[in-house]
């Protein structure tokens, strides 16, 4: 079954930017002695009933956390829709050592690889030849429609990669008016990914061995991109060029894929 969450919460107001009278801001003027171990963009969550961000004992502990927020590991913010530009989007193959074993990040593969980094496998589970559990991951790398400044990885794996493939497909089809820039069931698919706006929420999904929140097939192609919005993308996509991804923050409490069914 799947429910729409509707609660909403808290958050901060976030201001809409544009390039008018703020390009010397979003330049990147002042970067250009960086590297790529200069930046870590953060991780873009699903709050789950396990998810560290509701555990009064984790560092980053946050009262206002609901199950099937959005919570982003940086800001340390809560929301319960994302508005967003989807930069890149990689097929990934993220390694994990087993919990019994002291559980942490590994390795990441580009989906390609998989026959030489997989040896083993039981349904939809996945490992490798030490034993490290091997997770499909859709990697997106996205901009805050609201606020370009805002980079984040949002990352789709284990019970939330079906969401992650269906939302990649819609991108793939989604049409635009080439005349008008505008969003059109005339118009032709193949835009990038990065020149519509999509707006996202979380469902509840459940089976016989519990519950959690995805995003479903609640995204949705809201809006094109103007062109006074070019100079923001493209500095957003060269920041994204020099940052470097925490794969060990990408644990939200999701389950396992052997624990859901697909």
């Amino acid at each position: 079954m799947a429910e729409t969450k509707k609660a909403v919460i808290k958050k901060k107001n976030r201001e809409v930017a544009t390039s008018n009278g703020t390009m010397d801001v979003f330049s990147n003027s002042g970067f250009e002695g960086t590297t790529s171990e200069s930046f870590m963009i953060p991780m873009m969550k699903v709050v789950q009933a396990l998810s560290p961000v509701k555990k009064k004992s984790d560092a980053n502990y946050n009262p206002e956390a609901e199950d099937g927020n959005f919570y982003n590991s940086a800001l340390n913010e809560l929301y319960d829709t994302l508005r967003v530009r989807v930069l890149a989007i990689d097929h990934q193959l993220v390694v994990w050592r087993p919990r019994e074993m002291g559980g942490g990040f590994v390795g990441s593969f580009h989906k390609t690889e998989e026959p030489r980094i997989v040896t083993k496998r039981d349904g939809v589970k996945k490992w490798d030849k030490d034993g490290n559990e091997v997770m499909d991951t859709i990697m997106l790398t996205c901009m805050d429609a609201d606020n370009p400044t805002n980079l984040f990885f949002f990352p789709l794996s284990s019970a939330s990669l079906k969401s992650g493939k269906s939302w990649v497909s819609k991108m793939k089809a989604v049409k635009v008016d080439p005349k008008t820039m505008t969003l059109s069931t005339k118009g032709k698919a193949g835009v990038a990914s990065w020149a519509v706006v999509w707006e996202v929420s979380t469902v509840l999904d459940s089976n016989d061995k519990g519950e959690w929140y995805t995003i479903g097939n609640t995204p949705k192609a809201i809006e094109v991109f103007t062109p006074d919005e070019v100079p923001l993308i493209q500095s957003a996509l060269d920041m994204v060029t020099k940052a470097k991804l925490d794969y060990e923050s990408m644990d939200d409490g999701t389950p396992s894929a052997d624990n859901t069914e697909f």
